[in-house]
């Protein structure tokens, strides 16, 4: 929801306030991905989208030409724009209510992350040349800032370093954005796209970071959870060991001040999140693998 530029999004809602009949998706269309706002539903599978409104009718669908071995990569969405970012570089801007086309752009360079809506642009991570400065070659991509209205490139931003499926959180308190990837932080300026600080960890992370004010919680896949100090650039406050490896990143529970996650074998443990300390452990009944 962070990303999308609706600001009507209600999350959290625990019980169900509308039941629909199974969605009509062709069956060639296997949806792997999904945007939901107050207006439907947007989802998006291979080389194809399909939107629906909230009592499950549809309103449109979108197939791009098949071929060349890639597929979509996202679907993003604003107050009136649904954002189709292929991985070939292709962007698709359709009005929601009726799928009729706005803008269409191809940048002609690979997407390797999330896009982000951020004040009047739209932000996709398009894939740099791998720098060579150091010893060891480093995968870099640039932010393509273009205008959501027109599609117009407005600029690239200076080449950043991370690796493809890279994932990022906002953090609104530090005035930064957090991306990460392997074991490594990194944290970036909204405004100019440049890095303002970067932490390497002992292990790498699993999931996005989750930020909360000032500070950030983060799994990894040894088997940890860490607290970091974002003013102090990612520096650990604590860590604490679980049995088996987490299965995502920390969900933060904002009344209780506690730290929530779940292993790789159905246990869900609960850590203050000032502190550190383990409140309860416990293990649910399942019986399928979690990864």
């Amino acid at each position: 929801s962070q990303r999308n530029g609706s600001s009507d999004v209600v999350l959290g809602k625990n019980f169900v306030e509308k039941q629909v009949s199974p969605l009509a998706v062709a069956e060639d269309i296997h949806p792997s991905m999904w945007s939901f706002d107050d207006t439907g539903a947007y989802l998006g599978g291979d080389n194809a989208a399909i939107a629906f409104d909230l009592n499950g009718a549809k309103l449109w669908e979108f197939r791009f030409p098949t071929g060349g071995g890639k597929a979509l990569s996202e679907i993003v969405t604003d107050q009136g724009l649904a954002y189709l970012i292929h991985t070939s570089g292709e962007i698709i801007a359709l009005h929601k209510a009726n799928g009729q086309l706005q803008w269409d752009l191809k940048l002609n360079e690979e997407v390797i992350g999330p896009t982000i809506i951020s004040q009047n642009r739209l932000l996709v991570p398009v894939k740099g040349r791998v720098s060579t400065d150091g010893k060891t070659p480093r995968p870099q991509f640039r932010w393509a800032v273009l205008k959501r209205t027109t599609g117009e490139i407005e600029s690239f931003s200076k080449p950043l370093e991370a690796k493809p499926k890279f994932q990022i959180s906002m953090a609104p308190e530090l005035e930064a954005w957090i991306l990460s990837f392997e074991n490594k932080l990194v944290a970036l300026d909204p405004m100019k796209l440049e890095v303002l600080w970067t932490q390497s960890l002992t292990d790498p992370i699993k999931g996005a970071v989750s930020v909360v004010g000032k500070s950030m919680f983060v799994s990894t896949h040894a088997g940890k959870i860490l607290k970091l100090d974002g003013v102090k650039k990612g520096r650990t406050e604590w860590e604490v060991d679980l049995p088996q490896p987490p299965v995502s990143a920390p969900t933060y529970l904002p009344i209780m001040a506690k730290v929530v996650v779940m292993d790789d074998k159905g246990g869900i443990q609960m850590v203050d999140g000032k502190t550190g300390k383990t409140s309860w452990r416990t293990v649910t009944e399942n019986h399928n693998d979690l990864k």
